[in-house]
């Protein structure tokens, strides 16, 4: 899939393309379920509760079949970017493509986010994001660093739900740092 500029869309997490993260988590191209879903979740660091992958799936799957295939997850995931992109830029306040932790200050005195959200959750946010597979590691989300976080939870998660998350279920930093495993139950991540 090209961008508007001609080369192709990568999923950092996975540096794949839509279809390639497809065939990741697909690889017979029969198409996936709710388990290989969150397989493929809790190997991009990103929570995985069954509750989660579950919901996923459910939006993805327009036949109902328990499978997602191709054309639905294509179609799941350009709705999805297109939600990414409009939270991405009411975020990042001052329009220059990064969400900085001044960013995320100032979302959160505007009542973008949560505003009971501690300077410390939004740093653990930021890093989280920041240090998932291949990311850029420079202090700031990147687009591309936030999608990855994202993309595969259900349709209208937020940040919010995010942080709402972490201060229930661990920090980001201390529950998804580089080198630790994830093992979430199936009711740690609901939205």
């Amino acid at each position: 899939m090209a961008s508007g500029n001609g080369r192709q869309q990568i999923i950092v997490g996975c540096h794949l393309t839509h279809e390639g993260l497809y065939f990741t988590l697909a690889p017979s191209d029969s198409g996936f379920n709710e388990e290989e879903l969150a397989n493929a979740m809790t190997s991009l660091r990103i929570p995985a509760a069954s509750s989660i992958a579950r919901a996923t799936i459910e939006a993805a799957d327009r036949d109902k079949n328990g499978c997602v295939s191709m054309e639905e997850f294509l179609s799941f995931l350009k709705k999805r970017e297109e939600e990414l992109e409009d939270m991405f830029k009411r975020i990042d306040t001052d329009n220059d493509g990064i969400i900085s932790i001044q960013d995320l200050k100032i979302a959160r005195e505007s009542g973008m986010l949560e505003q009971n959200a501690t300077d410390d959750e939004l740093q653990a946010l930021l890093e989280w994001m920041d240090t998932l597979e291949n990311a850029y590691e420079d202090g700031q989300i990147h687009f591309e660093e936030f999608r990855t976080g994202m993309i595969l939870l259900p349709p209208s998660t937020t940040i919010n739900d995010l942080l709402r998350h972490f201060r229930e279920k661990g920090t980001p930093r201390a529950r998804y740092s580089r080198n630790s495993s994830v093992n979430m139950s199936n009711s740690d991540l609901q939205f």
